[in-house]
């Protein structure tokens, strides 16, 4: 569906249908919205004229009107809002959406619906230029310092999770903000107003969306098979898409969004542009060809879970919580809320060797492989500092759910080695960036060079388990403080891929009612981890 600004009302788009898209943000200002039981009243002819439509929409469909063209799409009467399946089908199509529009429309002045497009109708500006005419020329005043110039620094719309996608993933924006008007595709920026005796700085400093870590742009593709694979960035530097995802990941989580049920959705069209270029498949927001890879993420800081639950096609249509190995289910902490992989390169990190098989299931408790167990040949598995025998002589294959109550489209399925380990909680030790988390816990029996431990969040891991400080290898730690309470926890690592021939690279989970949920991440020597005689092949569910 699209605005019809001729007819002034709500109508299927035509075939073929050229439209204008708009990218604005809602804020908490009460918004027209297309529902069941007004969808009648808005398709019909001249329904628009007479409703409470928000500014910044009357504003957009003037200027459709204003430029001679006729349809425009605004997901606030474009979307039934009501209509749970036909407007998880429309999310799901968002990027596309605006990929395919003539060009956007963007918003960028205020925080809400009511704001309206600066310069167009009611949303007047008010910048002044002296006008001086000068024998036969008449002089306009050139408008001239760095607010003028600002673009989106300031702008409530750069901020939100949703435009993220609607910024890259349209060819042409307009967009309005308070100081002036600007016209940018992916290969220029226009200006209404700019000082042509400052053109030197005018690539750098007076373009709008010059704000943000995402300097990535689907502009420039690879023609050749080499590049075929490869994104350009404005340098015209061709980027890998596991690279580019990433960026994308990072920006992403540094923006806002109203309803954490929507995290997914709003990252879903960067997921398609990238699928569309190398074919990639996504899997609750992580690349599934590279899936045991993408697994191994940590947050720099800490984080914290979100709780968010996502409403999906099964035959309950129950909500699912999103999984703990999701980088979509964990907020940042400390202002930094970057994610980042072992290591900074995604074809550098890909493993060599992937020693579990991990299995999904779909609402009808189907088993699916999304990964496939592959053990290099240059791997001695014999050696007996790492004899892993579980690799070839213990079951990997998981079964089919028959009770529709236990599927849970959010969990892992998957044979592994795991370990219980003694993990002692530290000092508080400040590092130069502020991400302490390396340094605030410590694997007892295993040399500090043998391993490295990141925990996502401490919250939940009780350092205080007097039961088991009987059989430590270093004997009976000490109380904290006054209290009761000790500095060694008890908490279980699960292998889920070998990054590097040297290095073993685990999950540290919690179990909770037979689910393991991940709190960290952890990697070893692999001879380290090789010495540990309580290793066990079992079967884990990771929620």
């Amino acid at each position: 569906m699209v605005i019809d600004v001729t007819e002034m009302c709500i109508v299927d788009a035509p075939t073929p249908c050229r439209y204008v898209t708009l990218s604005y943000c809602w804020g908490t200002v009460p918004v027209l919205k297309h529902l069941r039981q007004n969808s009648r009243q808005l398709r019909t002819i001249g329904a628009l004229s007479s409703l409470p439509v928000p500014a910044t929409i009357k504003d957009a469909m003037e200027v459709v009107k204003g430029i001679e063209e006729r349809y425009l799409w605004v997901d606030a009467l474009c979307i039934i809002q009501d209509d749970p399946v036909s407007q998880k089908a429309q999310l799901a199509q968002m990027g596309l959406v605006y990929a395919l529009a003539a060009f956007t429309i963007v918003g960028g002045s205020g925080g809400n619906a009511e704001s309206g497009l600066p310069g167009v109708g009611a949303s007047s500006r008010h910048i002044s230029q002296q006008v001086l005419t000068l024998e036969s020329k008449t002089l306009l005043e050139v408008v001239t310092g760095d607010d003028y110039y600002s673009g989106l620094n300031s702008s409530d719309w750069i901020t939100r999770a949703w435009t993220l996608q609607e910024k890259l993933l349209s060819k042409k924006l307009l967009i309005f903000t308070q100081q002036q008007v600007y016209w940018s595709c992916w290969n220029a920026t226009w200006l209404e107003e700019i000082v042509l005796e400052d053109v030197y700085s005018v690539d750098f400093q007076h373009q709008p969306l010059n704000v943000g870590p995402e300097r990535g742009s689907f502009s420039e593709l690879g023609d050749d098979e080499e590049k075929s694979n490869s994104i350009q960035f404005s340098d015209r530097q061709p980027v890998n898409c596991s690279d580019l995802y990433r960026q994308f990941v990072n920006a992403y989580q540094e923006r806002k969004l109203s309803y954490k049920a929507d995290i997914l959705n709003a990252f879903s069209g960067l997921c398609q542009a990238l699928s569309a270029v190398d074919g990639e498949q996504y899997h609750w927001g992580l690349p599934t060809s590279r899936f045991n890879e993408s697994l191994c993420w940590w947050i720099r800081g800490g984080g914290s879970p979100n709780h968010a639950s996502y409403l999906h096609d099964g035959p309950q249509l129950s909500p699912v919580r999103f999984p703990s190995w999701s980088w979509a289910a964990w907020h940042g902490s400390l202002g930094h809320p970057w994610i980042s992989w072992l290591s900074d390169s995604a074809e550098e990190s890909r493993p060599r060797n992937i020693p579990v098989t991990i299995y999904v299931c779909d609402t009808n408790g189907r088993m699916q492989r999304i990964t496939e167990a592959h053990v290099d040949s240059n791997v001695n598995l014999s050696e007996s500092t790492y004899a892993e025998d579980e690799l070839t002589t213990h079951p990997r294959e998981v079964q089919d759910i028959d009770d529709p109550g236990l599927v849970n489209t959010g969990h892992l399925y998957f044979w592994s080695t795991t370990a219980e380990l003694y993990v002692r909680q530290n000092e508080f030790v400040e590092s130069q960036y502020g991400w302490s988390s390396q340094h605030l816990y410590s694997i007892l029996a295993f040399k500090p060079e043998d391993y490295s431990l990141l925990l996502d969040s401490s919250s939940t891991v009780l350092f205080q388990e007097s039961d088991v400080m009987a059989d430590l290898p270093e004997g009976r730690p000490h109380t904290i403080g006054d209290m009761e309470r000790y500095n060694v926890a008890v908490l279980d690592f699960v292998v889920i891929s070998w990054l590097k021939p040297s290095s073993v690279t685990c999950l540290i989970v919690q179990w909770n009612h037979g689910i393991a949920y991940r709190i960290g991440l952890a990697y070893f020597d692999r001879k380290a981890w090789g010495n540990i005689k309580t290793r066990q092949w079992k079967k884990v569910v990771l929620g």
